[in-house]
């Protein structure tokens, strides 16, 4: 798209790592003070979520880089890649300043491959 406002490195960065705006929410509040550690009860006060799916989320995020569990249901934001930090940076600034954009490129960029597999299923009638 022309006027896609989101960088080709954000795109790739939402399709790699936030799976729901839940992800979202969650690694954003932890990217703000990277050097609190946070217990699943204190994100769940916040986030306002069933404390099911923030304990899954923090799970989530913490395997794939983004968080460090710091024992018993406990994390903080520390990514081990420097692409990672600038990734949640990037994406923390747009989602102030573009919240719709991003909440629509996380579900836009989840539902293409299953629509793509769809696809593979649909029966055509051939042209003679």
């Amino acid at each position: 798209m022309i006027n896609d406002p989101l960088s080709a490195e954000l795109k790739n960065f939402i399709a790699c790592y936030i799976h729901s705006v839940g992800h979202l929410e969650i690694l954003c509040l932890l990217a703000k003070n990277p050097n609190r550690i946070w217990s699943e009860r204190e994100v769940f006060s916040v986030i306002l979520s069933s404390q099911e799916s923030v304990a899954a989320c923090l799970r989530y995020l913490a395997s794939v880089g983004l968080l460090s569990s710091c024992g018993e249901g406990t994390y903080r934001f520390s990514p081990d890649k420097a692409a990672l930090i600038r990734g949640t940076s990037e994406l923390a600034k747009a989602y102030v300043e573009r919240r719709v954009t991003i909440v629509e490129a996380i579900y836009r960029l989840r539902t293409r491959p299953i629509i793509h597999f769809a696809d593979a299923f649909r029966i055509r009638k051939d042209k003679e």
